[in-house]
């Protein structure tokens, strides 16, 4: 799965919406007991630290980025909008 896959840009707010797997955050929390999950674990990190770097080059072009799990998804929506008008920017 790319650093791209699963992102949207919602229509005209400038906001991309990037929901991120619970299980990553999960792997890299895990317990490393042997080298097949040391090279899961570096594999996760080496995908999440690339996924963070995508959407700095989004947040480098002005697009604000949500990178949440999915169960925050709904809440960190909200809390994005209510910002956004807070701030005048809609």
């Amino acid at each position: 799965m790319s650093a791209r896959e699963g992102a949207r840009v919602l229509p005209g707010s400038g906001i991309a919406v990037c929901p991120r797997q619970g299980r990553l955050d999960r792997a890299l929390d895990a317990e490393v007991t042997d080298p097949s999950e040391a090279i899961q674990a570096r594999a996760v990190a080496r995908y999440l630290e690339q996924r963070a770097a995508a959407h700095d080059a989004l947040r480098g072009h002005g697009v604000m980025v949500l990178d949440v799990t999915t169960a925050q998804l709904p809440a960190a929506l909200v809390e994005r909008y209510l910002a956004v008008k807070r701030e005048g920017l809609l």
